[in-house]
């Protein structure tokens, strides 16, 4: 049988040497997980300049991909962050599953994150039921977020493309974003242009979670939490702290980019006026 090796090269099989060495330890993860993603994307915008696009075409749509991954690790950070936090969330997500695999690696340590481990959030409609199940947070088309989620679900559509099929749109995902049929195919094709507005709709859509989700938990914090067995008058300060640690961003304090800037204590003393506790 040898014409069965006439028409490609013979490898065989071939083996991970050292799967460790695909992987490195870093450290504890700190600060905000918005500041988180924006570090990311930063990072990621610093390779897609246009030289190197122009040159190497199959670098825009890595760099995309990149893109929705990081959004879709903030909502992993930011929802486990909350269901850690948060009463109410933790009372919505007692009935869910966490795999054994997951509990086994963390050792009892961060197993809000482990709970998220198998959710993709590649999509409007998965972001919308895990928000429902896990945090007992939901919005309808009045909600600023709905339009970032809209736009950022469209991007999904072209993530599917380039994951499963090397770029080719295929025609279910071609339908979805209203595209019309052609002779052929058709290509996701990223550029620097598509790749900052890209970049743009996943910011719009986690600047608009984080401050909506952060109304949220604030407004938890004045009303529910005090009705809840484990509350404790004394510590409403501590706890206000800490839930405003989780949402705020450094990064925009920094940059002078938040569009009404507080200390903690205004935001805190803000937020009891707001909901008649002052």
């Amino acid at each position: 049988m040898s014409w069965k090796n006439s028409i490609n090269q013979a490898l065989g099989s071939v083996r991970i040497s050292d799967v460790a060495a695909y992987v490195q330890s870093t450290p504890a993860v700190v600060g905000s997980a918005i500041d988180r993603f924006y570090i990311s994307t930063r990072g990621l915008n610093a390779i897609g300049i246009p030289s190197l696009l122009s040159t190497s075409p199959e670098l825009g749509p890595l760099i995309f991909l990149g893109l929705i991954s990081t959004t879709e690790n903030y909502l992993r950070e930011i929802f486990s962050a909350t269901l850690r936090s948060c009463g109410v969330a933790k009372c919505a997500a007692a009935d869910h599953s966490v795999k054994l695999g997951s509990v086994l690696w963390h050792q009892g340590t961060a197993l809000e994150l482990a709970a998220f481990e198998h959710l993709s959030f590649a999509g409007a409609e998965e972001i919308k039921r895990a928000c429902r199940n896990f945090l007992d947070f939901s919005f309808t088309q009045t909600s600023p977020l709905w339009g970032p989620l809209d736009e950022f679900d469209r991007l999904c559509q072209l993530r599917h493309s380039v994951v499963h099929a090397n770029g080719n749109l295929a025609g279910k995902n071609a339908v979805s974003l209203a595209l019309p049929s052609v002779t052929g195919r058709l290509r996701v094709s990223i550029t620097y242009a598509q790749l900052q507005e890209a970049a743009l709709i996943c910011t719009s859509l986690i600047t608009s979670f984080n401050t909506e989700l952060f109304a949220e938990v604030a407004k938890r914090w004045a009303l529910k939490w005090r009705e809840l067995p484990d509350w404790i008058a004394a510590n409403e300060n501590m706890l206000f702290a800490e839930l405003h640690g989780l949402f705020y961003s450094s990064i925009d304090a920094a940059e002078s980019t938040i569009q009404d800037p507080m200390f903690l204590e205004q935001c805190r003393d803000e937020v009891k006026r707001t909901y008649g506790l002052l």
